[in-house]
């Protein structure tokens, strides 16, 4: 049965005229049946798209079918390799900016490279905060340039001046290092050595002492290797908590400190040592 519908004035359908609904067949495979008169129009009960026959085959009218419900804000994805079946996802979208919202657990991100679009906001990765210059996880900042403030875990400083050395009477300038990270500090103790005719230690000259920020709580020794009387030996190195450091000619014991012997003396190598300053 055919059913005409009339126009109104404005163009509109007139809804009296519609109260017939149209039917379309159903069939459970369009591939199955014959084709049937142009025009004809079918219901793939199988993938859902209607078909309209042109005389010689069923074509179908959309190119893309996708299921009955859906994820509010989910990406569409290819359901299969015929580039016709969505289904969905479980990546959602920011509806209003477009941006990834969130990733499956499953989901794998491969790429060299994240860029950052907001500024100094940095990446969050899995909880850890990702920035330019640090990366901040359960409230510890790593620094990866620059200082930070004294006394916080992230705190790091190189720091190298002229330090005098007083044996004796006699001064020797050399280029004093230290570098501090957290609580730890390095101090490289440089090469030297002269010749005197005294007995005597070396100490750090008062007006230049190790500044406050790398000194231990209290006094630290170490042994070193050292020249007395133009002989290597093993020596002492001590710094205390007013950053007042000496280096003795010989092991250093609770009896005494040993002095260096009267001929060439100092340091024949670059030495490292290392303490906490808490």
């Amino acid at each position: 049965m055919s059913q005409n519908f009339r126009l109104t004035k404005d163009g509109d359908f007139d809804t009296a005229s519609m109260a017939l609904a149209l039917k379309i067949p159903v069939v459970a495979d369009v591939t199955l049946i014959n084709v049937a008169p142009e025009g004809s129009i079918v219901l793939d009960d199988a993938t859902k798209v209607i078909y309209v026959s042109i005389g010689t085959a069923w074509v179908s009218t959309g190119d893309i079918s996708g299921p009955a419900l859906s994820t509010n804000n989910a990406a569409a994805i290819y359901d299969g390799v015929t580039g016709q079946v969505l289904k969905n996802s479980a990546l959602i979208v920011n509806g209003t900016t477009s941006s990834i919202a969130t990733f499956d657990a499953s989901t794998s991100v491969k790429t060299d490279s994240i860029l950052e679009h907001t500024a100094n906001a940095g990446v969050t990765v899995d909880g850890t905060l990702i920035k330019d210059t640090s990366v901040t996880t359960n409230s510890i900042t790593l620094q990866t340039t620059g200082g930070a403030t004294q006394g916080a875990l992230n705190y790091y400083e190189n720091f190298s001046y002229a330090a005098v050395w007083v044996y004796s009477l006699t001064n020797t300038n050399t280029t004093f290092y230290l570098t501090r990270l957290g609580d730890i500090v390095v101090l490289r103790i440089p090469a030297f050595t002269f010749n005197t005719a005294a007995s005597a230690v070396f100490n750090l000259d008062g007006a230049t002492p190790i500044p406050s920020r790398f000194r231990p709580s209290v006094q630290v020794s170490f042994p070193i290797n050292v020249i007395s009387a133009g002989v290597g030996v093993i020596g002492t190195i001590a710094i205390a908590s007013s950053g007042a450091s000496t280096i003795y000619g010989g092991a250093f014991t609770s009896g005494g400190n040993p002095t260096f012997n009267v001929g060439d003396v100092g340091i024949p190598i670059d030495q490292v040592v290392t303490w906490s300053v808490i």
